[in-house]
């Protein structure tokens, strides 16, 4: 065998062993420190409900809180239809999370809503007694309160 076939024989087989040790050093490093996750299983207690389809096209704004006749705390909002279509029998809770400097958002309290008919694009004022914990002099201003809306019916 002629001496230069030799040294290119030799050359690829030096190259491919160079090759190969730097695959199997990386892929060895990328798996090294990943433990294979433990298989989970659900808990039917605490999985979590999917939301309604409703409910990125419902939106809470114009909050505004009072006191009633029996010194309890009332939340007047307006409730905002975004959809194209018009809604029938729309019920649904709002938590209200206020904002607090330094703190980040904390629930305030929580109302229920039920609308007999909303129509598509439309508003419609409304009021609601809130359970909440605080006095209403202790509640946040208006500008920061933000609220989360889960849709229970239709």
């Amino acid at each position: 065998m002629p001496t230069w076939l030799m040294s290119l024989l030799f050359a690829a087989a030096f190259i491919a062993i160079g090759v190969g040790a730097y695959w199997g050093v990386s892929r060895m490093g990328r798996n090294a420190g990943k433990q294979q996750p433990a298989l989970a299983f659900e808990d039917p207690g605490t999985a979590q409900p999917k939301p309604h389809p409703l409910e990125p096209y419902i939106e809470v704004t114009g909050v505004r809180f009072l006191q009633d006749d029996q010194k309890r705390t009332e939340v007047r909002f307006v409730l905002v239809n975004h959809s194209p279509d018009s809604i029938k029998d729309l019920a649904g809770t709002v938590t209200l999370l206020g904002r607090a400097e330094g703190s980040g958002e904390q629930p305030v309290g929580t109302f229920g809503f039920k609308v007999p008919s909303l129509a598509a694009w439309g508003t419609r004022e409304m009021s609601a007694v809130m359970d909440t914990a605080l006095r209403v002099y202790e509640l946040p201003d208006w500008q920061n309160v933000s609220a989360r809306v889960r849709i229970t019916a239709p």
